[in-house]
């Protein structure tokens, strides 16, 4: 009984330590609800340090990692971007991410896994992976038309920082927010909207960026 007590004890401490609030967590109980969520489900991770760091910007590869992770899909196909080695950590995650037409690569054949992605180019690849029946304002370009969908489909539910630009570098927290959003889609939601637009749509410009 002591032994099964103690290997218990073990268990629980590892569940605590893989679900415990990072140092740094954010008070805002939405992003605390998305962070969390997300790390129980391995669709994100902290630092070892204990650490979440919610203002780190994450890379392309990262991102493509976590869409996949999030989506479960498996299905591959090899690509040969000239810039992802055979042995790159993101290589499978890249490989499945294309098959599944969730990211493209850039007409130099790279796809840039080390880049910083932008607000733009995380909603384009969350609703092509998660609301692929949403339909685009066809009025709008890149990457207009996805920020548009994302807010209509409230993807930034909750959202508080003050940088949410297409073009700017997406931090870890708001990214986390918007994936775990897109997770709780309401499938009535997943339609298209003719509203006008909105005050973020002004806030948002347009630069030409290839997933």
């Amino acid at each position: 009984m002591k032994k099964f007590l103690v290997v218990l004890t073990l268990l629980l401490s590892i569940c605590t330590v893989s679900f415990a609030t990072f140092s740094d967590m954010p008070k805002n109980e939405m992003y605390k609800t998305a962070i969390e969520g997300l790390v129980k489900k391995g669709v994100l991770n902290g630092y070892d340090d204990g650490t979440f760091a919610p203002a780190n910007p994450i890379t392309r590869a990262e991102f493509v990692k976590m869409i996949v992770t999030a989506t479960n899909a498996k299905e591959s196909k090899e690509n040969t971007f000239s810039d992802v080695a055979t042995n790159h950590w993101a290589k499978e995650f890249i490989n499945i991410a294309v098959k599944n037409n969730f990211v493209e690569g850039y007409e130099d054949n790279t796809f840039r896994p080390e880049e910083k992605i932008t607000y733009g180019e995380v909603v384009t690849v969350v609703i092509r992976a998660l609301a692929s029946q949403t339909k685009l304002d066809s009025s709008l370009s890149w990457p207009m038309n996805y920020m548009k969908a994302a807010e209509e489909l409230n993807l930034f539910d909750g959202y508080y920082t003050n940088d949410l630009v297409a073009t700017n570098s997406a931090r870890r927290d708001n990214v986390a927010l918007i994936l775990w959003n897109a997770l709780n889609i309401k499938t009535e939601d997943l339609y298209s909207y003719t509203f006008e637009l909105s005050f973020l749509e002004i806030l948002i410009y347009t630069a030409f960026s290839p997933l």
